[in-house]
């Protein structure tokens, strides 16, 4: 599969650009096309699930919409097991870095992060509160929803992770992103939902989206 190409963007995004705004319709559609129900019996409810991704001005930006149905939504603070919740996750391992970062929001904007380094003794570092508190995040969906609706939706979530970031958090990578080519994977989930099922981008041998191994070129223009 060729790199997915981050485009650059002069004019940041923000939270009221939708999915198919200007300024987001230069950036190519993911489609999470991969569907897994692990031990789940099969009930034939998919959420439809894409994303766009950009950079510019220090910051990697992304835009997902979800034409969902089973909406629950129960995680309150950054940290929570948002994966049990309707979510959207964005997993990406910095170029030339053993370490990956698995960015995971709730549709009610809580976020779940960790620093992962596989190799080491004690491999998942939790990221500090203040540093979460750098990643802009934005959702159409309510801060809770519980229980769960039924009635069918269409959500986007948008976030924002300053380039910063990595850097603070014990990556060495160039700033200035474009020409640098990372990896990353796009997944959907909804574990304690009616309906779960596990969506990727890139497809998986088994269900688990930690498989760094699996992850996609994109290339930052």
């Amino acid at each position: 599969m060729s790199a997915y190409l981050v485009k650059k963007t002069e004019v940041n995004p923000t939270p009221a650009d939708n999915f198919d705004s200007p300024v987001w319709s230069q950036a190519g559609i993911i489609e999470l096309k991969n569907r897994y129900l692990g031990d789940k019996p099969e009930h034939g409810f998919t959420p439809y699930t894409s994303c766009r991704l950009l950079h510019g001005n220090g910051f990697i930006f992304g835009r997902y919409r979800v034409q969902d149905r089973y909406i629950l939504i129960r995680a309150k603070k950054d940290q929570d097991s948002v994966c049990l919740d309707s979510c959207v996750e964005f997993f990406v391992r910095p170029k030339d870095n053993p370490c990956y970062f698995n960015f995971e929001f709730s549709g009610g904007t809580v976020m779940l992060l960790y620093r992962i380094t596989p190799t080491d003794p004690v491999p998942r570092f939790v990221i500090p509160q203040a540093d979460c508190d750098t990643v802009l995040r934005y959702s159409t969906l309510p801060r809770s929803v519980d229980p769960e609706t039924s009635d069918p939706v269409t959500w986007e979530f948008f976030f924002a992770i300053p380039v910063s970031f990595f850097v603070k958090n014990g990556v060495n990578v160039n700033p200035e992103l474009s020409g640098q080519t990372w990896t990353a994977n796009i997944t959907k989930c909804a574990d304690d939902c009616s309906h779960p099922c596990w969506l990727s981008w890139q497809p998986l041998p088994k269900l688990n989206f930690h498989q760094p191994d699996r992850f996609t070129e994109i290339r930052f223009e």
